[in-house]
């Protein structure tokens, strides 16, 4: 869901950026809007892939790797996961993903930008 959202908001920030009504401060605001929406749901989608329980991504991994899965699975695993994501977080992990995101989101929003012209 995460992903369709960002592809939505994006696609309508490059048709936006294309042919809204430039210079006026409900074009700027519309913008930026549209440009944190989609990177923040693509960072979200991102964030939600980790591997670390409770989110996702842990899912997937016991789902791929079979012998981790009692370990993934585990109630203490997905009470104590929290503190992995926080850790992570720490660590400054999320910096360097939440750049990535918004230039991928950037350069998308561009790309249509074109398309439409």
């Amino acid at each position: 869901m995460n992903l369709l959202l960002a592809l939505v908001a994006l696609t309508a920030l490059g048709i936006w950026a294309r042919h809204g009504p430039e210079g006026t401060r409900a074009h700027l605001n519309l913008q930026l809007f549209l440009l944190t929406g989609g990177w923040l749901n693509l960072f979200l989608a991102v964030f939600n892939m980790l591997p670390v329980p409770p989110l996702d991504g842990s899912t997937v991994l016991a789902g791929l790797m079979p012998p981790l899965r009692p370990l993934l699975e585990s109630p203490g695993m997905r009470q104590f996961g929290w503190i992995g994501v926080f850790a992570l977080g720490m660590l400054g992990l999320f910096a360097p993903i939440q750049s990535l995101c918004r230039s991928l989101a950037l350069r998308w929003a561009d790309l249509v930008a074109g398309w439409v012209g």
